[in-house]
């Protein structure tokens, strides 16, 4: 049997990564990372994985002493060139860049190499989000696995000091408040909290996805499409700043992971897109 980590570059998913090797051996278990792609600016990064994020990834990698595969959609370069090629913008709802970018891409490669059985996919869903691994078992069933839902029981916070144990700094974007290491702080499906988050520190980035939302409108002549969503209502990116410039701060909520990108959608189960 062969456990395939999803190795996502935050903590939850080193400790999922470190557990199983110590539980199932380091040649029973692969670590994968789908990378979704940098869209650079004047030389800042400004779409895509955080810069620090590599960082991290050879840091564990190293420490581990097993090697981590990286691996990239070979259709599409970053989420924009999935929303545009597919007319489909990522929302809370759907989310064509993780079907395209991090679900098909994984499972292709996981079959591709050791095909459709003997798998188990492995996850760094923490124990205190017991909710959103029942989802995952309703799809999966058995052949997914959530290490850090046994015991022993740790927080991120005992995360980093055994990663301190390792001489390894934890991802830098969780020094901002960020909960995870996705993205560069950017996720369709993220809350309003998050986007606040990312507007205050990393305003490069949401200019740039304002920037390409509005594009994105224009592109397929509506205005009442948007990534996220406000009291029900659709909100565009830039209502949302004008909001965040003018004092308003959302509510912040309970910090999760951010295996989400993992689970599919009920379209991609009825038609086996996955």
């Amino acid at each position: 049997m062969k456990y395939i980590v999803s190795v996502s570059g935050g903590k939850g998913s080193y400790e999922a990564w470190r557990r199983c090797i110590e539980q199932k051996g380091r040649e029973n278990t692969v670590g994968v990372f789908a990378d979704v792609g940098r869209i650079a600016r004047n030389g800042e990064t400004v779409c895509g994985e955080d810069d620090d994020l590599y960082r991290f990834l050879d840091d564990i990698e190293r420490s581990l002493d097993s090697p981590l595969h990286r691996i990239a959609s070979p259709l599409y370069t970053d989420i924009w060139d999935v929303f545009f090629k597919n007319r489909m913008l990522g929302s809370t709802l759907r989310d064509p860049c993780s079907r395209w970018l991090k679900r098909k891409v994984l499972a292709d490669w996981r079959i591709s190499n050791f095909g459709r059985v003997n798998t188990v996919v492995v996850l760094g869903l923490s124990w205190q989000e017991r909710g959103r691994i029942v989802e995952f078992q309703s799809v999966f069933g058995d052949a997914c696995w959530f290490p850090c839902c046994e015991e022993p029981f740790v927080t991120y916070e005992q995360i980093d000091e055994e990663l301190a144990s390792r001489g390894i700094a934890p991802p830098a974007i969780h020094g901002e408040g960020f909960s995870h290491n996705n993205c560069g702080g950017f996720c369709v499906k993220m809350g309003l909290y998050q986007c606040y988050l990312l507007w205050r520190h990393r305003l490069a980035r949401w200019m740039f996805a304002e920037e390409k939302e509005m594009e994105f409108r224009a592109y397929l002549g509506r205005d009442d499409v948007t990534i996220f969503r406000k009291d029900d209502e659709n909100i565009t990116m830039r209502e949302l700043r004008w909001l965040f410039e003018s004092g308003y701060v959302p509510k912040k909520r309970k910090q999760r992971s951010c295996a989400a990108c993992m689970l599919p959608t009920v379209s991609e189960l009825l038609f086996k897109l996955t």
